[in-house]
C-alpha cells in the first residue's frame, strides 16, 4: 500500500505537469494565434483536385507577430509619432549567409514614404541577435540611412526561411522582391482572390489574383485604330486572370509569386519552336504578367513539345485561330507600318503561315490546371520605352552603379550595358563612363533621332545623361484613368508647363521637349492624350537599382496617343506631384514609342 506522503507528492506531481502543459497551450495560442484573413478572401473554391504530396524541401515558416514597437523607422517629413505605425513579425532564425544565427524581422510601415499613409508597400526587412541592435537588407537601406533609428546598420543581403522560388511539377515560381524601393511586397490578398488547392508548398496557403476590375477595352475609343481596339477585344475575350498567386502562411504574412514562362526544348518531339517565349500580346514597353486564359476548350488545343523541365506544352489545333492572328499582328504585321518597315530585316516580313508554322502561341497548364497562354519572343516589339534618359546628380563626385532590376531587352543603350552602367557622376550632371571598353563608339546609330550626340560623348567617354530605350519585363503597369486631352498647337506650351509643375529644370525640360515634340506632331493628329507616370508608379513599373541609393529620385514616363477628335467625355485631370530636390538626385524622363 502507498503510503500518504507519497500519493501527496504523486498528485503534486500531477497537478504541476497539468498546469505546465495548461501554459504551453496559452502561450501557443496568444503567441502563435494566426491573422485572420477577411472571409471574401478565405472562401474556398477549389480548382482542381490533387493528392500529389506539396514539395518539403525546407521547414514551414515560423513567422509570429511581435508586441513590441521596436521604433527603427523614423520616417520622412509628413510622418509624425503620432501617425507612424510599424507591426513587427519574427520569421525565424535564418539558416545561411553571413546572418546564420539572427533573427529575421519584417517591419510592416505606414510611413507616407510608401505613396501616402494608406499605402501598403512599407514592408521592410531586418536581422537581431538581440533585439537591440539590427541591421537592415540592402534593399531596404536604399530608403537612406536617415529614414532609420540609430539601432540600425544597413546593407545586408539577408537571406530567408520563405523560398525564393517554388518548384512544382516543372512549373517555377519565383517570389516577388521584398525590396520596398519597388513596391513589390503587400500587407492584403485582393478582395476577390479564390483559395487555390492543393498548396504547393508547406507552409503556405495559395490564392489567386483578383478578376479584372477593368475592361482591356477603353470605354471611349475614340481615336483608337482598328487593329488596335481588335487586339484588346480578343484580350478581353481570352485573358482570364494575370498568373500571379499570393502565398499566404499561417499568421497571414503574404508574399506574391509569379509564374516564369517554360524554357523551350529545341530537341524534343523534332517539332518547329521559337526559342524564347514571354507574354502573350505584349503591347507598349513593359511584357508584364502571363496570363491565364478563359473561353478555350481542351479539344481546341493539342499536345505538341515538352520544355526543359519536361513540362507538356501545347499548341492551338486551329492555325487561324484569334490567338495567332493577334500574335502575328502585334509581332510582324506591325512592321506594315512605314514608321517600323526598315527596322525588321530589311523589310522581308514573314508571311502568316511562316510565322504561324513555328507555332508562335504555346499553352500549358499551371499547378491548378489553369491553362496559361505564351507567345514567342524571338521578335521583338517595335518602339517599347522610348529614350529613357537619365540625369545623376551628387552633391560631389561619385561612383555610382545603376541596374534595371527587370530583365531588358535593350534597341539603344549609351553607353553600353554591361550588366548594369558604372558610372563616375559630378555635381553638374557629367557622367564620366566608368566601363568604355564595353562600349564600341563605332556601332553606335548617330543618325538615329536622339543619338546625335553621343558620336562626340563617345570619344571623351563623357556624357549628358544615360540614355536606353527597349522593352522591359514588369510585373506591374499603371492605369491609365486620368490625364489631359490637348490640341496639337498646345503641345510644347503644356509640356513645358507640366515639366515645370513636377519638378523638372529648364536643360531636363528642353531635353525632353526636343526629343518628343516632333515624334507627337509627326503623327499629324489634332489632339493629343497625355497622361504621366509619375516616381511612384515609377518605381514599380521599371524599378531601378541604384547604388549609392539617391536622397532624391523624380521619374517620370509619358504614356500619350494620337486623336482623330477628341473624345466625348473627357478626361479628370492628374494630379501631379511636384519633387523638391534634396542631396544626391536622380532624374528621369522617358515616353512610350509608338
Amino acid at each position: 500500500m502507498l503510503s500518504k506522503k507519497y500519493v501527496v507528492s504523486i498528485i503534486a506531481a500531477v497537478v504541476i505537469l497539468a498546469i505546465i502543459v495548461l501554459g504551453m497551450f496559452i502561450w501557443k495560442k496568444e503567441v502563435h494565434a494566426p491573422v485572420k484573413i477577411s472571409s471574401s478572401s478565405t472562401t474556398t473554391q477549389p480548382v482542381v483536385t490533387d493528392s500529389t504530396t506539396p514539395e518539403q524541401n525546407t521547414p514551414p515558416p515560423v513567422t509570429k507577430p511581435l508586441s513590441t514597437d521596436y521604433k527603427l523607422i523614423k520616417g520622412i517629413s509628413g510622418d509624425t509619432a503620432e501617425t507612424l505605425k510599424t507591426q513587427y513579425y519574427d520569421d525565424g532564425i535564418i539558416q545561411s549567409g553571413d546572418y546564420v544565427g539572427y533573427h529575421r524581422i519584417i517591419a510592416d510601415s505606414n510611413s507616407v514614404a510608401y505613396n501616402g499613409p494608406d499605402s501598403s508597400e512599407g514592408r521592410l526587412v531586418f536581422a537581431t541577435l538581440d533585439y537591440k541592435k539590427f541591421v537592415v537588407d540592402s534593399g531596404s537601406w536604399n530608403m537612406g540611412y536617415d529614414f532609420f533609428s540609430s539601432d540600425v546598420t544597413g546593407g545586408a543581403d539577408l537571406t530567408t526561411n520563405h523560398p525564393t522560388v517554388i518548384n512544382y511539377k516543372d512549373l517555377i515560381y519565383d517570389r516577388a522582391d521584398l525590396d520596398s524601393a519597388t513596391g513589390n511586397t503587400i500587407t492584403s490578398i485582393p478582395q476577390k482572390s479564390v483559395r487555390l488547392n492543393p498548396s504547393i508548398y508547406a507552409g503556405l496557403q495559395f490564392y489567386s489574383s483578383e478578376p479584372q476590375t477593368t475592361s482591356f477595352v477603353p470605354t471611349n475609343t475614340t481615336g483608337w485604330s482598328a487593329d488596335s481596339l481588335d487586339a484588346m477585344n480578343i484580350k478581353q475575350k481570352y485573358f482570364n486572370l494575370d498568373s500571379t498567386v499570393y502565398a499566404v502562411d499561417s499568421y497571414g504574412i503574404i508574399y506574391e509569386y509569379i509564374l516564369e514562362a517554360p524554357k523551350i526544348n529545341p530537341t524534343a518531339n523534332n517539332v518547329s519552336t521559337y526559342n524564347t517565349y514571354s507574354k502573350l500580346l505584349p503591347a507598349g514597353c513593359g511584357m508584364g504578367y502571363l496570363y491565364t486564359l478563359q473561353n478555350i476548350n481542351d479539344n481546341e488545343i493539342k499536345s505538341l513539345t515538352t520544355s526543359l523541365s519536361g513540362l507538356t506544352l501545347y499548341t492551338l489545333s486551329d492555325v487561324n485561330h484569334p490567338l495567332n492572328k493577334a500574335e502575328y499582328e502585334a509581332k510582324i504585321a506591325i512592321y506594315n507600318d512605314p514608321v517600323w518597315a526598315d527596322s525588321y530585316n530589311n523589310g522581308k516580313l514573314p508571311t502568316y503561315e511562316e510565322y504561324t508554322a513555328k507555332n508562335p502561341v504555346l499553352i500549358y497548364k499551371d499547378a491548378w490546371g489553369r491553362l496559361i497562354g505564351v507567345g514567342e519572343y524571338d521578335n521583338f516589339l517595335p518602339g517599347g520605352c522610348g529614350k529613357p534618359v537619365i540625369y545623376l546628380y551628387p552633391t560631389q563626385p561619385t561612383k555610382v552603379t545603376l541596374q534595371l532590376a527587370n530583365t531588358s531587352y535593350f534597341n539603344v543603350d549609351i553607353p553600353n550595358y554591361s550588366n548594369g552602367w558604372k558610372v563616375l557622376a559630378n555635381p553638374n550632371g557629367v557622367l564620366k563612363d566608368l566601363q568604355p571598353q564595353d562600349t564600341n563608339c563605332d556601332k553606335i546609330n548617330y543618325s538615329l533621332f536622339g543619338s546625335e550626340y553621343a558620336k562626340e560623348s563617345c570619344k571623351t567617354g563623357l556624357y549628358p545623361y544615360i540614355y536606353w530605350s527597349g522593352n522591359t519585363e514588369n510585373t506591374f503597369t499603371p492605369l491609365v484613368n486620368s490625364g489631359w486631352v490637348v490640341d496639337k498647337s498646345d503641345l510644347k506650351n503644356f509640356l513645358n508647363a507640366k515639366m515645370s509643375k513636377m519638378g523638372f529644370n529648364s536643360k531636363e525640360s528642353n531635353d525632353m521637349i526636343s526629343y518628343w515634340l516632333p515624334e507627337m506632331l509627326a503623327k499629324n493628329q489634332p489632339y493629343y492624350r497625355i497622361s504621366f507616370y509619375q516616381t511612384s508608379d515609377m518605381n514599380k513599373f521599371i524599378p531601378l537599382n541604384v547604388s549609392p541609393r539617391p536622397d532624391t529620385e523624380l521619374r517620370m514616363f509619358m504614356d500619350w496617343a494620337a486623336l482623330n477628335e477628341k473624345p466625348s467625355t473627357p478626361l479628370a485631370p492628374e494630379k501631379l506631384v511636384n519633387v523638391q530636390r534634396n542631396g544626391f538626385t536622380l532624374v528621369e524622363w522617358g515616353g512610350l514609342q509608338q
